[in-house]
């Protein structure tokens, strides 16, 4: 069964064995592409962790809410066994503090949905670019990432490097960013996104190495962490894609999003015509705001 059939059938997201043939696509002479297969493919001026999270369908929350709750109960259950396991050592300490000190065992915490350690449907279709694995680079070094990802519609979420066991470091656009849509058949071209340094060592020199109509708005914060162009004439497509259907992006506004990793907080950088702000508010960038 295609990938694009399962798709439209069951629309619950990719099997095991699915998931296995979502990655990037390497960098060989000649590039053999699934037809029916959905592609992101996006530039950066220079290598860099770009995250993208494939919203959920129905289905798959349902699918996700049953897991949760199972996860749930059998974390619940454990905790009842510890907590009798406690009520006999608190009510030992009880009788033995006076003799025995110490500090009192400590009462473990029942886990309810708030606190379960499960993480989002959001963290689990995280999607990262880059830095490595990258499909090709220009003689301006410009990097080149493509891959294969399940049907759906993607936001645009930070520049995050992710631990497996555990918490990141980055930053995330969680305050203001885009969405688009990739299809099953296509290649769905992001265009370029930057990532600006976030370390207060590094900005000095981002300045200095800044375009001079640039430096103004990376002091004002016109210009955040993250920029997107989206893809133009100006941005060839590499010669071995030329076979394939290939298609620009189509963006919408998004967010806010949820800060998932507790990392950095900023947001994409307005983009004429898509994305805009009236201070801290994502607005039409076709309304006109009188609240100044």
């Amino acid at each position: 069964m295609s990938l694009l059939l399962a798709f439209a059938i069951a629309s619950v997201g990719p099997t095991k064995a699915e998931k296995k043939l979502l990655q990037p696509v390497k960098d060989t002479p000649a590039v053999q592409l699934d037809p029916n297969g959905a592609y992101i493919l996006l530039r950066s001026p220079a290598p860099a962790a770009i995250n993208l999270f494939r919203l959920a369908t129905p289905p798959e929350i349902e699918d996700y809410r049953g897991r949760r709750w199972q996860a749930l109960q059998k974390a619940h259950t454990k905790w009842v066994n510890k907590h009798a396991q406690w009520q006999q050592e608190i009510a030992t300490w009880n009788q033995t503090k006076g003799t025995v000190g110490g500090s009192a065992p400590e009462e473990p915490i029942e886990p309810t949905d708030d606190n379960l350690d499960f993480s989002t449907i959001d963290e689990e279709n995280m999607l990262g670019f880059g830095p490595l694995f990258r499909f090709a680079k220009d003689s301006g070094g410009t990097s080149t990432y493509l891959q294969r990802v399940w049907p759906g519609r993607y936001v645009l979420y930070g520049s995050l490097l992710i631990n497996p066991n555990g918490g990141a470091t980055g930053m995330c656009v969680c305050m203001g960013t885009v969405a688009f849509d990739a299809n099953a058949g296509e290649i769905t071209d992001v265009g370029s996104v930057q990532v600006n340094g976030t370390d207060v060592l590094i900005y000095p020199n981002l300045l200095n190495k800044a375009k001079p109509e640039e430096v103004e708005g990376l002091r004002s914060g016109a210009i955040t962490m993250m920029r997107l162009t989206p893809a133009n004439s100006s941005m060839p497509l590499d010669p071995r894609l030329s076979s394939f259907k290939t298609v620009p992006a189509v963006f919408k506004r998004a967010g806010p999003v949820p800060n998932y990793y507790g990392v950095q907080v900023d947001r994409l950088t307005a983009i004429p015509g898509v994305l805009s702000y009236d201070r801290d508010k994502i607005v039409d960038p076709g309304e006109v705001s009188a609240a100044h």
